[in-house]
Parts: structure tokens; C-alpha cells; sequence
């Protein structure tokens, strides 16, 4: 079963989707949260806007395929901005930067010890044609599973570079303090 969740932004529309295949087809809840949040920035920068969508997702058989994505639907300029933790994308247009992250594979790895992967960690994000995927496979039964991607909005040319990249760059724990 899919759901999915839309935002609007200054370079078009991003489409968040959760595509979940419960264990057994056992019941499951699938809940996204948007939230505008105040990163934490180093000191003279600063962001226009910036939200997380967060998905929230749990059986009690837990899930064969749960894949969190998003699609940036635009004609804007992109490219992936890795870091410590962190995968993003930026695009830019003539007047708007929008930088989209996400913890990397050994984030979630570290939250989450249970999860099976083949090969690389930092393998588990997948970039796609403007968007990522996050697919995971055989969570335990009863789990929590939380993941979330974080879109922040800026002028281009930023008045401080890479403003918009730090403040995609938060922990899964403090949105979910956040989100409460």
C-alpha cells in the first residue's frame, strides 16, 4: 500500500511517498508529520524556511518493503551534497536555492541495528533522477521505524554558502522531540 504527502515550494512541487508491504498482511499504520522547525545554524547563517516531513510507520508483524521517497518535480539545476550523516540534494533557480537531506546509511544504521543490507552502508540512500529512496527490507516485529527527509528553502545566490545544507543536517531523535 502507498501514501503519500505533497509540498509546495518556490521551484515546484515535491511528492513524499511511503510504500509499505506489511509481514503476513498484518495490519500496519503509516503516519507523515510536516513540521516547520528553527535549525540550529552556525553563527550568520540563516535559511528562509525550513520542514521536515517525517514518516512514522509500524506493524505488528513488521514489514517485508518499506520505502520512503521523494520526488522533486522541476526544471531547476541539481546535485548531490553529501557530508558527515548526511545525503542532500541542491537545486538551484534564478532566484531559490532548495536543499533536500536525510540521514546517510550509517545514520540509520546506527538508530537502527536490526536492518539488513547488502554491501555498503552508505549505499542504503539511493539518489534517483531528482529525489531518494530509502528502502528497507524485513523490519523486526512491533518496531517503530521513523525516517525523514528535510527541505530548506533560500535565495541563490545564498548571502552564506551552504546555509541551506546545515540546516538539513539534523538527527531523526530531535525531529521526533520536535514533532511531538
Amino acid at each position: 500500500m502507498e501514501q503519500s504527502k505533497t509540498l509546495n515550494t518556490p521551484l515546484g512541487l515535491i511528492h513524499f511517498s511511503a510504500d509499505a508491504r506489511p509481514r503476513l498482511n498484518d495490519t500496519f499504520n503509516l503516519e507523515f508529520r510536516v513540521i516547520d522547525i528553527e535549525p540550529a545554524l552556525p553563527p550568520g547563517m540563516k535559511v528562509r524556511r525550513t520542514r521536515a516531513v517525517m514518516l512514522l510507520a509500524q506493524s505488528p508483524s513488521g514489514f517485508d518493503k518499506l520505502d520512503f521517497a521523494f520526488h522533486f518535480v522541476t526544471n531547476a539545476e541539481s546535485g548531490a551534497e553529501t557530508g558527515e550523516s548526511l545525503d542532500a540534494i541542491t537545486w538551484v533557480g534564478p532566484h531559490n536555492t532548495i536543499v533536500i537531506g536525510t540521514e546517510d546509511g550509517e545514520a540509520i544504521l546506527h538508530r537502527m541495528p536490526w536492518l539488513k543490507i547488502d554491501g555498503d552502508p552508505l549505499s542504503l540512500v539511493q539518489y534517483r533522477d531528482n529525489g531518494m529512496t530509502i528502502p528497507l527490507r524485513e523490519t523486526p516485529v512491533g518496531e517503530q521505524v521513523s525516517l525523514h527527509y528535510i527541505v530548506a528553502e533560500n535565495e541563490y545566490p545564498e548571502p552564506v554558502e551552504c546555509s541551506s545544507w546545515f540546516a538539513v543536517d539534523m538527527k531523526n531523535s530531535r525531529l521526533l522531540k520536535l514533532s511531538r
